[in-house]
């Protein structure tokens, strides 16, 4: 669920990227027709292409908090120095870099945390995980909107930064591997020894009740003593300085206690023997992997051109801003409820078998629809052909990290899932400004 919750705000607000950047005429009127192709495409690119497998090592070197940590604080200075830029170059740094990086250090440990925390069931566990950015941009596409409308250009992007710190209280919720193998040891060894302590309260009682009380090595002599000593360096300076030293020194290691859950090294197979590697480069080796990450990029190529320029197509037919937004509302919830249609579908054991041939029929499907869309004039047409797309493609990134984890080794999921979004990047940053032209 936090996991889920995470996306919220950071892929929401990435899926409806083209809402605030249609609304700056006014902030960049000379470069509105080329350049937020670039934009939107370059966020994309540099959040899956350079990005996702840089976000891929932080995780294997430390944990999936830390990475949404390091997520928050980028998306949120993105999004305030944004509200203040009147340079277009600026624009592009804030979505191509910081929001790229953010969205990178989001996405990416979703699909790592959930094959790390469980074994049966990935299809539905996934639906799960996943399904919050469909629902993030359900609520972020209307909220962007009202809020430009609202605020203007700078107002709205200083609370979308807002919007974007609730990152730091998911972050909190996330318990590391590590600590969670922690605590199940401790809840199992406590229940081991409850039975020990309750004979232990009770062989105490009968000590002290009969006059037998159980040895110590307090010395009543040496006390007194320390007493005097501890009175007399209540008036000397070194003693004073030494407390105050220690009393640092204990804040201190309280505050690295804190923080380091945050710091700490994760890792991920379960006998902690050896460290896990930082990044798996035999993946190149493998032939399946390497064919399907070629055929994310045409995929993507295909399906940023379509979530992008949706809106323009749509206000072109004659549809007014307010329909753009509900349907644009449409997409994402299709694309929440394939998520968890095909997530429990493909855990069964009638389509467990067709997994790469369901897969392979939706891309041919969502490749028919993406070439209607210019055929379409009227809101419904619209809106049913954006609920098919939204479940098609909802439904086609669960089976993609599905068929990914049923063809390589468990050890080296998270580096696969780095490079499958790289070259899922590189689909991303073709699309939108060939459309565009």
């Amino acid at each position: 669920m936090t996991n889920d919750s995470s996306q919220n705000e950071t892929t929401g607000v990435g899926n409806s990227s083209k809402v605030p950047l249609d609304d700056a005429d006014d902030e960049f009127q000379d470069t509105k027709d080329t350049g937020y192709a670039w934009v939107v495409a370059l966020s994309g690119f540099t959040a899956f292409a350079i990005y996702a497998p840089v976000a891929t090592m932080l995780v294997n070197r430390f944990s999936v908090r830390f990475s949404l940590i390091l997520a928050t604080c980028l998306s949120s200075i993105g999004y305030v120095s944004t509200a203040y830029t009147t340079d277009f170059h600026w624009l592009f740094f804030n979505y191509s870099v910081l929001q790229g990086f953010a969205r990178a250090l989001v996405l990416t440990p979703a699909f790592v945390c959930v094959t790390m925390y469980f074994e049966k069931r990935q299809g539905q566990v996934q639906a799960f995980a996943t399904s919050g950015a469909g629902f993030g941009a359900l609520l972020m596409v209307p909220l962007t909107q009202w809020l430009m409308d609202t605020y203007q250009f700078q107002g709205a992007f200083l609370l979308l930064g807002g919007v974007a710190m609730h990152g730091f209280v998911c972050a909190l919720l996330f318990r590391p591997f590590t600590l969670h193998l922690k605590f199940n040891k401790r809840n199992n060894n406590s229940r081991n020894c409850s039975l020990h302590h309750k004979i232990s309260k009770k062989t105490g009682y009968k000590l002290h009740k009969f006059g037998e009380f159980p040895q110590t090595n307090f010395d009543y002599i040496s006390a007194n003593s320390e007493e005097d000593d501890q009175h007399r360096k209540h008036h000397d300076i070194l003693g004073l300085l030494k407390k105050i030293l220690q009393s640092c020194s204990s804040w201190f290691r309280h505050v690295s206690l804190v923080f380091s859950p945050c710091l700490a090294v994760d890792r991920y197979d379960k006998s902690h023997h050896t460290r896990s590697k930082v990044f798996h480069f035999s993946i190149f080796k493998h032939a399946p992997f390497v064919t399907a990450c070629l055929s994310v990029v045409f995929y993507k190529l295909g399906n940023k051109t379509f979530l992008d320029f949706l809106p323009a197509t749509s206000l072109e037919a004659g549809l007014t801003s307010g329909q753009m937004s509900v349907l644009l509302s449409i997409v994402q919830i299709a694309d929440m409820g394939g998520k968890l249609a095909i997530g429990f579908a493909m855990d069964t054991e009638l389509l467990r078998p067709y997994l790469e041939i369901t897969y392979i029929a939706m891309l041919f499907m969502l490749a028919v629809l993406n070439g209607a869309v210019p055929l379409l004039r009227e809101f419904s047409a619209f809106g049913v052909l954006g609920g098919v797309y939204g479940l098609l493609s909802g439904a086609s990134t669960i089976q993609r990290t599905m068929v990914v984890a049923r063809m390589v080794d468990p050890d080296v999921l998270a580096s696969c899932y780095g490079v499958l979004y790289g070259f899922q990047g590189l689909g991303t940053l073709v699309g939108p400004p060939v459309a565009g032209s």
